[in-house]
Protein backbone atom coordinates (compact mmCIF):
# COMPACT_ATOMS: atom_id res chain seq x y z
CA UNK A 1 0.00 0.00 0.00
CA UNK A 2 2.94 2.21 0.71
CA UNK A 3 4.61 1.70 -2.66
CA UNK A 4 1.26 2.44 -4.45
CA UNK A 5 0.89 5.91 -2.73
CA UNK A 6 4.28 6.70 -3.38
CA UNK A 7 4.06 5.84 -7.21
CA UNK A 8 0.67 7.87 -7.06
CA UNK A 9 2.46 10.81 -6.12
CA UNK A 10 4.88 10.62 -8.50
CA UNK A 11 2.43 10.32 -11.07
CA UNK A 12 0.65 13.56 -9.55
CA UNK A 13 3.92 15.19 -9.68
CA UNK A 14 4.97 14.40 -13.26
CA UNK A 15 1.51 15.47 -14.04
CA UNK A 16 1.69 19.10 -12.16
CA UNK A 17 5.36 19.21 -13.73
CA UNK A 18 3.87 18.61 -17.24
CA UNK A 19 1.30 21.22 -16.69
CA UNK A 20 3.59 23.87 -15.26
CA UNK A 21 5.84 23.85 -17.87
CA UNK A 22 3.75 23.29 -20.72
CA UNK A 23 2.05 26.33 -19.40
CA UNK A 24 5.75 28.47 -19.08
CA UNK A 25 6.78 27.49 -22.54
CA UNK A 26 3.55 28.39 -24.00
CA UNK A 27 3.30 31.64 -21.86
CA UNK A 28 6.85 32.92 -23.17
CA UNK A 29 6.92 31.26 -26.06
CA UNK A 30 4.10 34.33 -27.46
CA UNK A 31 6.09 36.70 -25.31
CA UNK A 32 9.37 35.93 -27.50
CA UNK A 33 7.42 35.58 -30.28
CA UNK A 34 6.05 39.32 -29.59
CA UNK A 35 9.14 40.47 -29.06
CA UNK A 36 10.91 39.05 -31.93
CA UNK A 37 8.24 40.73 -34.25
CA UNK A 38 9.10 44.25 -32.47
CA UNK A 39 12.25 44.07 -33.12
CA UNK A 40 11.91 42.99 -36.91
CA UNK A 41 13.77 45.73 -39.05
CA UNK A 42 12.20 47.92 -41.36
CA UNK A 43 13.23 49.98 -44.55
CA UNK A 44 15.54 52.50 -43.36
CA UNK A 45 14.52 55.99 -43.65
CA UNK A 46 15.21 59.94 -43.99
CA UNK A 47 14.54 62.21 -41.37
CA UNK A 48 16.60 65.46 -41.47
CA UNK A 49 19.12 66.99 -43.85
CA UNK A 50 21.10 69.52 -42.79
CA UNK A 51 22.82 71.06 -45.70
CA UNK A 52 24.79 73.65 -43.82
CA UNK A 53 26.71 71.00 -41.49
CA UNK A 54 26.55 68.31 -44.31
CA UNK A 55 24.68 65.17 -42.84
CA UNK A 56 21.71 63.05 -43.00
CA UNK A 57 20.17 62.12 -40.28
CA UNK A 58 18.98 58.54 -41.15
CA UNK A 59 16.61 56.02 -38.93
CA UNK A 60 17.67 52.66 -39.28
CA UNK A 61 14.68 50.78 -37.84
CA UNK A 62 15.97 48.19 -36.53
CA UNK A 63 18.95 47.72 -39.08
CA UNK A 64 22.26 46.22 -37.63
CA UNK A 65 24.23 48.52 -40.62
CA UNK A 66 23.13 51.03 -43.55
CA UNK A 67 24.52 51.02 -46.75
CA UNK A 68 24.41 53.59 -49.25
CA UNK A 69 24.85 53.75 -53.47
CA UNK A 70 24.64 56.17 -55.96
CA UNK A 71 22.09 56.43 -58.98
CA UNK A 72 23.38 53.09 -60.72
CA UNK A 73 22.77 51.16 -57.69
CA UNK A 74 25.30 49.01 -59.00
CA UNK A 75 28.19 49.22 -55.68
CA UNK A 76 26.60 49.64 -52.04
CA UNK A 77 29.42 50.75 -49.01
CA UNK A 78 28.42 50.32 -45.85
CA UNK A 79 28.15 53.81 -44.01
CA UNK A 80 30.24 54.19 -40.93
CA UNK A 81 29.88 55.49 -37.67
CA UNK A 82 27.67 54.39 -34.77
CA UNK A 83 24.18 54.21 -34.58
CA UNK A 84 22.59 55.63 -30.98
CA UNK A 85 18.76 55.48 -30.28
CA UNK A 86 18.02 53.86 -33.33
CA UNK A 87 19.78 57.02 -35.34
CA UNK A 88 22.84 57.21 -37.90
CA UNK A 89 24.31 60.70 -38.42
CA UNK A 90 25.83 60.26 -42.56
CA UNK A 91 28.48 62.85 -43.79
CA UNK A 92 27.17 64.56 -46.58
CA UNK A 93 29.96 66.89 -47.63
CA UNK A 94 31.43 65.15 -50.26
CA UNK A 95 28.73 65.28 -52.35
CA UNK A 96 29.41 67.94 -55.12
CA UNK A 97 26.82 70.95 -54.39
CA UNK A 98 26.97 71.61 -58.18
CA UNK A 99 24.52 68.88 -59.71
CA UNK A 100 21.66 67.06 -58.23
CA UNK A 101 22.60 63.98 -56.93
CA UNK A 102 20.79 60.67 -56.40
CA UNK A 103 21.34 58.85 -53.13
CA UNK A 104 20.46 55.06 -52.64
CA UNK A 105 19.84 54.00 -49.24
CA UNK A 106 19.03 50.61 -47.54
CA UNK A 107 19.65 48.34 -44.78
CA UNK A 108 21.36 45.15 -43.84
CA UNK A 109 18.32 43.38 -42.89
CA UNK A 110 15.53 44.82 -44.75
CA UNK A 111 16.87 46.01 -48.50
CA UNK A 112 14.27 48.03 -49.77
CA UNK A 113 15.40 51.10 -51.15
CA UNK A 114 15.20 54.47 -50.10
CA UNK A 115 15.96 57.26 -52.55
CA UNK A 116 16.86 60.54 -52.27
CA UNK A 117 17.53 63.43 -54.97
CA UNK A 118 19.75 66.13 -53.36
CA UNK A 119 19.54 69.08 -55.16
CA UNK A 120 22.33 71.52 -56.25
CA UNK A 121 22.89 74.96 -54.74
CA UNK A 122 21.19 77.71 -56.20
CA UNK A 123 24.18 79.50 -58.88
CA UNK A 124 22.07 82.21 -60.30
CA UNK A 125 21.85 84.32 -57.15
CA UNK A 126 21.93 88.18 -57.98
CA UNK A 127 22.16 90.95 -55.51
CA UNK A 128 22.89 94.39 -56.33
CA UNK A 129 22.92 97.47 -53.95
CA UNK A 130 20.75 100.19 -54.92
CA UNK A 131 22.65 103.35 -53.93
CA UNK A 132 19.33 105.39 -53.99
CA UNK A 133 17.21 103.66 -52.07
CA UNK A 134 20.08 101.95 -49.73
CA UNK A 135 18.21 98.58 -50.32
CA UNK A 136 19.54 95.48 -52.27
CA UNK A 137 17.55 94.11 -55.48
CA UNK A 138 18.18 90.38 -55.13
CA UNK A 139 17.24 88.02 -57.87
CA UNK A 140 17.21 84.07 -57.77
CA UNK A 141 15.40 80.94 -59.01
CA UNK A 142 14.89 79.64 -55.48
CA UNK A 143 12.01 80.67 -54.11
CA UNK A 144 12.84 82.39 -50.52
CA UNK A 145 11.41 84.69 -47.89
CA UNK A 146 14.57 85.16 -46.08
CA UNK A 147 17.82 85.77 -47.26
CA UNK A 148 20.96 86.32 -44.84
CA UNK A 149 23.85 88.70 -44.82
CA UNK A 150 26.97 89.59 -42.87
CA UNK A 151 30.10 91.56 -43.62
CA UNK A 152 32.96 90.58 -46.07
CA UNK A 153 35.34 91.62 -43.41
CA UNK A 154 33.80 89.53 -40.53
CA UNK A 155 33.42 85.58 -40.55
CA UNK A 156 30.42 86.44 -38.11
CA UNK A 157 27.45 84.26 -38.38
CA UNK A 158 24.74 84.55 -40.84
CA UNK A 159 21.74 87.36 -39.88
CA UNK A 160 18.85 86.72 -41.46
CA UNK A 161 16.31 89.07 -43.24
CA UNK A 162 13.42 89.28 -44.44
CA UNK A 163 13.12 89.82 -48.55
CA UNK A 164 10.37 92.25 -48.32
CA UNK A 165 12.97 95.62 -47.16
CA UNK A 166 9.65 97.76 -46.67
CA UNK A 167 8.65 96.31 -43.58
CA UNK A 168 10.95 98.83 -41.33
CA UNK A 169 8.45 97.47 -38.65
CA UNK A 170 10.33 94.51 -38.13
CA UNK A 171 13.39 94.08 -36.09
CA UNK A 172 15.38 92.25 -38.39
CA UNK A 173 14.99 94.58 -41.48
CA UNK A 174 15.72 97.74 -38.99
CA UNK A 175 18.76 96.82 -37.91
CA UNK A 176 19.96 95.80 -41.55
CA UNK A 177 18.88 99.14 -42.96
CA UNK A 178 20.53 101.00 -39.97
CA UNK A 179 24.03 98.56 -40.77
CA UNK A 180 24.09 99.42 -44.02
CA UNK A 181 23.40 102.95 -43.63
CA UNK A 182 26.25 103.04 -41.27
CA UNK A 183 28.78 101.59 -43.99
CA UNK A 184 27.65 104.33 -46.24
CA UNK A 185 30.15 106.84 -44.55
CA UNK A 186 32.98 105.10 -45.64
CA UNK A 187 31.31 102.25 -48.17
CA UNK A 188 32.46 98.38 -48.20
CA UNK A 189 30.91 95.04 -48.76
CA UNK A 190 28.70 92.47 -47.37
CA UNK A 191 28.12 88.94 -48.52
CA UNK A 192 24.43 87.82 -49.23
CA UNK A 193 23.34 84.49 -49.75
CA UNK A 194 19.67 82.78 -49.51
CA UNK A 195 19.14 80.32 -46.20
CA UNK A 196 19.05 76.26 -46.31
CA UNK A 197 15.65 74.98 -45.91
CA UNK A 198 16.75 71.62 -43.90
CA UNK A 199 14.66 68.32 -45.91
CA UNK A 200 12.49 66.54 -44.03
CA UNK A 201 12.27 63.36 -45.43
CA UNK A 202 12.62 62.42 -48.92
CA UNK A 203 9.86 63.72 -50.45
CA UNK A 204 10.60 67.51 -48.55
CA UNK A 205 14.44 67.38 -48.90
CA UNK A 206 14.81 71.52 -49.12
CA UNK A 207 17.60 73.14 -50.39
CA UNK A 208 21.23 74.01 -49.92
CA UNK A 209 22.08 77.60 -49.32
CA UNK A 210 22.71 79.73 -52.46
CA UNK A 211 26.33 80.75 -53.69
CA UNK A 212 27.17 83.39 -51.73
CA UNK A 213 27.75 86.67 -53.56
CA UNK A 214 29.62 89.74 -52.27
CA UNK A 215 28.07 93.13 -52.41
CA UNK A 216 29.84 96.62 -52.60
CA UNK A 217 28.31 99.09 -50.43
CA UNK A 218 28.92 102.89 -52.44
CA UNK A 219 29.54 105.63 -50.08
CA UNK A 220 27.76 108.83 -49.61
CA UNK A 221 29.08 111.64 -51.15
CA UNK A 222 30.64 113.91 -48.83
CA UNK A 223 28.70 116.54 -46.70
CA UNK A 224 28.47 120.25 -47.92
CA UNK A 225 30.18 122.70 -46.35
CA UNK A 226 27.87 125.22 -44.60
CA UNK A 227 28.64 128.56 -42.40
CA UNK A 228 27.02 131.02 -40.81
CA UNK A 229 27.57 135.00 -41.36
CA UNK A 230 27.13 136.10 -38.28
CA UNK A 231 26.55 139.90 -38.41
CA UNK A 232 24.47 139.18 -41.63
CA UNK A 233 22.02 136.42 -39.88
CA UNK A 234 22.65 134.37 -43.03
CA UNK A 235 23.56 130.86 -44.21
CA UNK A 236 25.31 129.81 -47.26
CA UNK A 237 22.53 127.28 -48.78
CA UNK A 238 22.03 126.25 -52.19
CA UNK A 239 18.65 125.26 -53.86
CA UNK A 240 20.84 121.87 -54.59
CA UNK A 241 20.23 121.28 -50.67
CA UNK A 242 18.02 120.18 -47.98
CA UNK A 243 18.19 120.83 -44.44
CA UNK A 244 15.96 119.94 -41.48
CA UNK A 245 16.43 121.12 -37.47
CA UNK A 246 18.34 118.14 -36.36
CA UNK A 247 18.22 119.09 -32.20
CA UNK A 248 16.81 122.20 -30.31
CA UNK A 249 18.93 123.27 -27.01
CA UNK A 250 19.77 119.52 -26.25
CA UNK A 251 16.64 118.46 -27.52
CA UNK A 252 16.14 115.53 -30.83
CA UNK A 253 13.62 117.20 -33.33
CA UNK A 254 11.99 114.67 -35.73
CA UNK A 255 11.13 116.79 -38.47
CA UNK A 256 11.15 116.56 -41.93
CA UNK A 257 14.08 117.03 -44.77
CA UNK A 258 13.24 120.63 -46.68
CA UNK A 259 14.49 121.90 -49.73
CA UNK A 260 16.70 124.67 -49.38
CA UNK A 261 16.93 128.13 -50.63
CA UNK A 262 20.21 130.16 -52.07
CA UNK A 263 21.45 131.80 -48.99
CA UNK A 264 18.63 131.62 -46.33
CA UNK A 265 18.67 133.86 -43.58
CA UNK A 266 18.20 132.40 -40.04
CA UNK A 267 14.68 134.02 -39.73
CA UNK A 268 13.82 131.41 -42.66
CA UNK A 269 16.18 128.58 -41.58
CA UNK A 270 16.17 128.65 -37.84
CA UNK A 271 13.74 131.05 -36.47
CA UNK A 272 13.99 129.20 -32.67
CA UNK A 273 17.91 130.45 -32.68
CA UNK A 274 16.49 134.11 -32.62
CA UNK A 275 15.53 136.10 -29.37
CA UNK A 276 12.15 137.16 -29.17
CA UNK A 277 11.72 140.38 -26.70
CA UNK A 278 12.97 139.75 -23.41
CA UNK A 279 13.66 135.71 -24.10
CA UNK A 280 16.92 134.99 -25.75
CA UNK A 281 16.51 131.92 -28.38
CA UNK A 282 17.43 128.42 -28.35
CA UNK A 283 21.11 126.74 -29.56
CA UNK A 284 19.98 124.95 -32.44
CA UNK A 285 21.69 121.84 -34.99
CA UNK A 286 20.59 121.86 -38.10
CA UNK A 287 21.50 118.98 -40.62
CA UNK A 288 22.30 120.05 -43.56
CA UNK A 289 22.68 117.75 -47.36
CA UNK A 290 23.10 117.42 -50.79
CA UNK A 291 19.34 116.97 -52.44
CA UNK A 292 19.03 113.23 -53.99
CA UNK A 293 18.93 113.39 -58.00
CA UNK A 294 17.56 111.19 -60.50
CA UNK A 295 20.80 109.36 -60.75
CA UNK A 296 22.88 110.28 -57.09
CA UNK A 297 21.99 109.87 -53.58
CA UNK A 298 21.71 112.60 -51.03
CA UNK A 299 25.37 112.96 -50.05
CA UNK A 300 26.97 112.35 -45.98
CA UNK A 301 25.61 115.35 -43.69
CA UNK A 302 26.73 118.19 -41.98
CA UNK A 303 25.45 119.46 -38.58
CA UNK A 304 25.42 123.25 -38.47
CA UNK A 305 25.83 124.58 -34.96
CA UNK A 306 24.32 127.67 -34.57
CA UNK A 307 24.13 128.81 -30.81
CA UNK A 308 21.29 131.09 -29.54
CA UNK A 309 21.11 135.17 -30.05
CA UNK A 310 20.76 137.15 -27.14
CA UNK A 311 18.23 139.76 -26.19
CA UNK A 312 19.01 143.26 -27.35
CA UNK A 313 20.52 145.62 -24.96
CA UNK A 314 19.00 147.61 -22.33
CA UNK A 315 18.49 151.30 -23.37
CA UNK A 316 19.56 152.71 -20.03
CA UNK A 317 23.19 151.56 -21.18
CA UNK A 318 23.05 154.34 -23.98
CA UNK A 319 23.11 157.94 -23.35
CA UNK A 320 20.97 160.49 -25.39
CA UNK A 321 22.36 163.60 -26.13
CA UNK A 322 20.44 166.52 -28.16
CA UNK A 323 21.30 169.79 -29.22
CA UNK A 324 19.69 171.95 -31.75
CA UNK A 325 21.77 170.63 -34.66
CA UNK A 326 22.60 166.74 -33.67
CA UNK A 327 21.34 163.95 -31.76
CA UNK A 328 23.90 161.81 -30.75
CA UNK A 329 24.37 158.51 -28.42
CA UNK A 330 27.07 157.13 -26.28
CA UNK A 331 27.57 153.06 -25.96
CA UNK A 332 28.29 153.29 -22.46
CA UNK A 333 30.26 149.46 -22.41
CA UNK A 334 30.99 149.37 -26.22
CA UNK A 335 35.06 148.45 -26.93
CA UNK A 336 37.26 146.56 -28.68
CA UNK A 337 36.61 143.85 -26.64
CA UNK A 338 33.32 144.24 -26.67
CA UNK A 339 31.90 145.96 -30.57
CA UNK A 340 28.57 147.20 -31.23
CA UNK A 341 27.05 147.91 -34.27
CA UNK A 342 24.61 150.42 -34.90
CA UNK A 343 22.31 151.50 -38.36
CA UNK A 344 19.79 154.35 -38.76
CA UNK A 345 16.79 155.00 -41.21
CA UNK A 346 15.94 158.34 -42.11
CA UNK A 347 12.25 159.44 -41.35
CA UNK A 348 9.79 157.94 -44.07
CA UNK A 349 12.10 155.38 -45.36
CA UNK A 350 10.76 151.64 -44.95
CA UNK A 351 13.63 149.15 -44.71
CA UNK A 352 13.32 145.78 -43.82
CA UNK A 353 15.27 144.52 -40.94
CA UNK A 354 17.78 142.20 -43.18
CA UNK A 355 18.33 145.27 -45.71
CA UNK A 356 20.15 147.69 -42.44
CA UNK A 357 23.60 148.87 -42.71
CA UNK A 358 25.06 148.18 -39.63
CA UNK A 359 28.84 150.17 -38.80
CA UNK A 360 30.85 149.01 -36.11
CA UNK A 361 31.36 151.12 -32.23
CA UNK A 362 34.25 149.64 -30.08
CA UNK A 363 34.54 152.97 -27.72
CA UNK A 364 32.07 154.71 -25.63
CA UNK A 365 32.55 158.05 -27.72
CA UNK A 366 29.53 160.54 -29.05
CA UNK A 367 27.94 158.97 -32.21
CA UNK A 368 26.61 162.27 -33.72
CA UNK A 369 23.88 162.57 -36.39
CA UNK A 370 22.75 165.70 -38.10
CA UNK A 371 19.21 167.03 -37.60
CA UNK A 372 19.24 168.37 -41.05
CA UNK A 373 19.79 164.49 -42.53
CA UNK A 374 18.25 162.92 -40.01
CA UNK A 375 14.74 164.53 -39.29
CA UNK A 376 12.33 163.44 -36.32
CA UNK A 377 11.52 160.24 -37.12
CA UNK A 378 14.52 158.77 -38.01
CA UNK A 379 15.76 155.54 -36.23
CA UNK A 380 18.52 154.11 -34.22
CA UNK A 381 19.03 150.48 -34.35
CA UNK A 382 22.14 149.22 -31.66
CA UNK A 383 23.27 145.98 -31.12
CA UNK A 384 25.64 143.97 -29.82
CA UNK A 385 28.07 142.76 -32.32
CA UNK A 386 28.36 139.03 -33.89
CA UNK A 387 31.57 137.15 -34.90
CA UNK A 388 31.77 134.06 -37.36
CA UNK A 389 33.37 131.25 -36.44
CA UNK A 390 37.04 130.60 -37.17
CA UNK A 391 40.04 128.13 -36.06
CA UNK A 392 40.46 130.87 -32.98
CA UNK A 393 36.81 132.12 -32.60
CA UNK A 394 33.59 130.69 -31.93
CA UNK A 395 30.51 131.66 -34.01
CA UNK A 396 28.37 134.15 -32.14
CA UNK A 397 25.33 135.79 -33.41
CA UNK A 398 24.39 139.71 -32.61
CA UNK A 399 22.29 140.39 -30.09
CA UNK A 400 18.55 141.21 -30.86
CA UNK A 401 18.88 145.11 -31.49
CA UNK A 402 17.34 148.20 -29.40
CA UNK A 403 15.52 150.75 -31.05
CA UNK A 404 15.79 154.42 -30.34
CA UNK A 405 13.68 156.88 -32.41
CA UNK A 406 15.50 160.73 -33.26
CA UNK A 407 13.33 163.39 -32.00
CA UNK A 408 14.93 167.22 -31.81
CA UNK A 409 13.10 168.50 -29.13
CA UNK A 410 16.30 169.70 -26.67
CA UNK A 411 16.61 168.21 -22.73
Amino acid sequence: MKNTRIVKHKILYMLYLFIMVGFINTFFGTTVHAAQVDNQAEPVRVEEIDYEEGYIQIATNHNTKVYFSDSSKSTWSQIEGDIVNGKLYFDISWISIKSDYELNLKGSDDKTVETICLPAYDSTLAVKFDKLTGTLDITSETYADTFEWRKDSENTSWKQVPMDLEKTEDANVWNFLQNIESMRAKGGKIQVRIPQQKGTSVENVGCRPSKTVKVSISKRGNAPTSKVTANKLMVNTTTKQEYRVYAVDGVLQNREWTECEKNMTLKELVPEVLAKGTTAGSDVVVAIRKSQTESIPYSKTFYLKIPKQEIAPEASAISIIRTSKKYGIIIDDASTVNPYQYAVVKAGVKKEEDDLSWKTVKSNKEISFSLKTYLDGSIIYVRKMGNNASSKTELRLPSAYTKITISHLTE
